[in-house]
């Protein structure tokens, strides 16, 4: 988030930074009392976007109060659709959608380093790219 708020500054912009305790965050999200909110989600499946964007399928809790019936409808549509190009091609203009419209800003990718000796197999990374070690041993 200091990130952001030093990218807003450069442009004349003061983010205040809130953090507080869940209850609190949870009655100013229940009470539209916020001005933004920040979140994090990941999902192998473009589908995650359901959750933010289809108001009946989205948690009370969510600081998203954006409905759009045209990208309701791409979801519904990329949800049924079969045919993976066709699919992605409905996501992808979710994605456009949110973007060109500001509903959503994204800033963050998870980085993290993963180290180990040349002697260790199997280390895999799941679907969100996160590391598996169930297959790991040491070599000789």
């Amino acid at each position: 988030m200091q990130f952001v708020r030093n990218q807003l500054r450069a442009v004349g912009v003061s983010l205040v930074i809130m953090s507080q305790p869940g209850s609190v965050t949870s009655a100013a999200l229940a009470d539209n009392k916020f001005d933004l909110t920040a979140g994090a989600s990941f999902h192998a499946d473009p589908d995650i976007l359901r959750q933010a964007y289809s108001p009946e399928i989205r948690s009370a809790a969510s600081g998203n109060r954006v409905v759009d019936r045209e990208i309701i409808d791409w979801l519904q549509r990329g949800a049924r659709e079969p045919d993976g190009p066709t699919r992605a091609a409905y996501y992808h203009k979710v994605q456009r959608k949110i973007l060109d419209k500001t509903y959503a800003i994204p800033v963050y990718v998870l980085p993290y380093n993963i180290a180990f000796t040349k002697r260790v197999e199997g280390v895999s990374l799941d679907a969100h790219g996160f590391p598996e070690f169930h297959a790991a041993r040491f070599v000789s």
